[in-house]
C-alpha cells in the first residue's frame, strides 16, 4: 500500500514539475506585494465600522428654503432703508450746500500765495509804499502809543506780525521764510530784508550757487562783465558769416578764372 501511494506521489510530483515549467509556473510561495498591503489595508474589520447613530428628535433639521421664498421675506420684512451716498459726477457744478469743496474753505485758488523769495523787478519804492499802506490799515489801530518814526514799530506781538507781514507779502508777492519772520521784530527789518535780499536779486533754482553782480558796482572800473549764453551765439553767428565770406570769394575767383580761359 505504501509503494502505491509513493508511486501515484511521484506521478502527480512530475505533473506539476511538467505543468509548472510549460507554463512558468513557480512552486515557491508567493509573496504579497504593496498593492496587496494596501488593499488588505482598506477593508476595514466589522469592529471598526461606522455605527450608525441614532437621530435626534428633540431639534428636527431646517428644511432648505428656495431662494424665491427668501428674496420675498427679504422684501416683504421691514428692514432700515439704505443710507444714501452722494457720488461726485465729473463735469457737474458743485451744489450750493456750505462743503468745503464748494467753499474752497476760505482759499481763493486764482491768488495763490507767493512762494518765490527774490524779485528782480521789485524796487525800493514799492516795498516802502506796501509797508506804509498795511501800517496804517493793520499795525497803527491797534498802537496806543504812536512812534516817531513808524519802521521802529515793534512787532513783539506774534499775531499782529503775522498779518501784517501775510498782508505786506501778499500785496508785494514775495514771501519771506519762516525763519526770518521769527527774527523780524521790527518793521524796519522787514523794509531792509526786502532791500537787501529781495530788491534786484536774481536767484535760478538750476543753479542755486551762482553769484550774481550788480554792473552798475563796476561802473568807471576795468571790468566788464559778458554774458556767457550771448556771447557763445555772436561768435557762432560770426563764425558763419566768415565761412559764407569765404565761399563767396572762392565762387568769385572760380568765376574769374574762368572768364579768362573763355578769351
Amino acid at each position: 500500500m505504501s509503494v502505491l501511494l509513493r508511486q501515484q506521489k511521484a506521478a502527480v510530483l512530475s505533473v506539476c514539475r511538467q505543468v509548472g515549467g510549460q507554463r512558468g509556473f513557480s512552486q515557491t510561495a508567493q509573496r504579497s506585494d504593496l498593492f496587496d498591503f494596501l488593499r488588505r489595508r482598506s477593508i476595514k474589520p466589522r469592529d471598526e465600522e461606522p455605527k450608525p447613530t441614532a437621530t435626534d428628535t428633540s431639534t428636527p433639521a431646517q428644511p432648505q428654503k428656495k431662494t424665491s421664498d427668501v428674496m420675498s421675506e427679504v422684501e416683504s420684512s421691514s428692514s432700515s432703508e439704505p443710507v444714501k451716498q452722494s457720488l461726485r459726477i465729473v463735469g457737474k457744478p458743485p451744489s450750493i450746500q456750505e462743503t468745503w469743496e464748494a467753499e474752497k474753505n476760505g482759499f481763493d485758488l486764482s491768488n495763490p500765495w507767493p512762494i518765490r523769495l527774490v524779485a528782480p523787478e521789485l524796487t525800493a519804492e514799492a516795498v516802502i509804499n506796501a509797508l506804509e499802506t498795511n501800517y496804517a490799515k493793520i499795525v497803527e489801530p491797534k498802537l496806543t502809543e504812536k512812534p516817531t518814526d513808524w519802521k521802529s514799530t515793534k512787532l513783539d506781538d506774534l499775531q499782529l506780525r503775522f498779518d501784517f507781514s501775510k498782508a505786506v507779502i501778499a500785496e508785494l508777492q514775495v514771501s519771506i521764510p519762516d525763519r526770518v519772520l521769527s527774527q523780524l521784530s521790527t518793521i524796519g527789518d522787514i523794509h531792509d530784508y526786502y532791500l537787501t535780499q529781495v530788491v534786484g536779486r536774481i536767484f535760478n533754482e538750476k543753479l542755486p550757487d551762482a553769484v550774481y553782480f550788480d554792473k552798475e558796482e563796476f561802473e568807471g572800473t576795468n571790468i566788464t562783465f559778458v554774458d556767457a549764453d550771448k556771447e557763445k551765439k555772436e561768435s557762432k553767428l560770426r563764425w558763419k558769416r566768415l565761412v559764407q565770406e569765404a565761399k563767396e570769394q572762392q565762387r568769385q575767383q572760380q568765376r574769374e578764372l574762368l572768364d579768362k580761359a573763355l578769351q
